[in-house]
């Protein structure tokens, strides 16, 4: 929604550029309208601007994102320092346990993959970067979740209760969890991207002791057996959680 501040059209031709998933890469002017809410002429304009500006293409009815969107990523990755010290640790930890690394952080209701590293060779769960999946039902979001500040965390609850569920007893549930949590200093989630995938996850800190983003492990089930978690993976990703932190500047 539009105030004396923002500017609506800019607005519009984001949520048009999100419309974009893994599911639906080519989309037409009336699915860009549906998914968006727009008019299909205001959905239209948005499109032909991205043609325009580079970050999308024609073809045929069809309209596609192009490599020029990737720098809106790089722009994000380039300005926070967290994720020039991490590179190098997700790849030595990736290939330490044979599982897959990411950095996950909070937005909204849900976590995002914000970077990954795969083991030779890859192994499961197959997620992409930019990946969404909601917050408490992961292990990272519930590390995240799990230091939020108190009022932070019951406007969370009070927006992500799920429809279906009495909203008290679910938020119960998860202020347990999330304590839990919060006591052991790590999480672990099973099936949380695909039904036998196992993820393991453990804070990362900015130099102010706030933590800024999750440290994830992840693998298949029969891989990820309780004694390799608890002699392999949280120690690893104990150790590089702390190489990154080591290497944050100070403010």
């Amino acid at each position: 929604m539009a105030t004396k501040d923002t500017i609506d059209a800019f607005e519009r031709g984001l949520t048009t550029l999100v419309a974009f998933d893994q599911g639906s890469h080519r989309l037409t002017i009336q699915n860009v309208a549906q998914r968006t809410g727009q008019s299909r002429a205001g959905a239209r304009r948005n499109l032909l601007t991205l043609v325009k500006l580079g970050y999308a293409r024609l073809e045929g009815r069809h309209f596609a994102l192009t490599p020029k969107v990737l720098a809106l990523s790089r722009a994000f990755l380039a300005s926070d320092p967290l994720f020039g010290a991490a590179s190098p640790v997700l790849l030595a930890l990736a290939d330490e346990t044979k599982a897959a690394a990411s950095i996950t952080l909070l937005e909204g209701g849900d976590v995002v993959y914000a970077m990954r590293a795969q083991p030779e060779p890859p192994v499961r769960p197959h997620i992409l970067v930019g990946a969404r999946y909601p917050a408490h039902a992961t292990s990272s979001g519930r590390v995240l979740l799990a230091h939020l500040h108190r009022y932070r965390l019951e406007a969370w609850l009070r927006e992500s209760a799920p429809d279906p569920a009495p909203t008290s007893c679910w938020q119960q549930e998860v202020r347990s969890l999330l304590r839990a949590t919060a006591v052991a200093g790590w999480a672990m989630a099973i099936g949380e991207a695909e039904p036998d995938a196992v993820c393991v996850s453990v804070p990362l800190r900015a130099p102010d002791g706030q933590v800024r983003a999750a440290l994830n492990l992840g693998s298949c089930a029969h891989r990820a057996t309780e004694a390799v978690i608890a002699e392999t993976y949280l120690p690893a990703l104990r150790r590089s959680a702390a190489r990154i932190e080591r290497m944050l500047p100070r403010a």
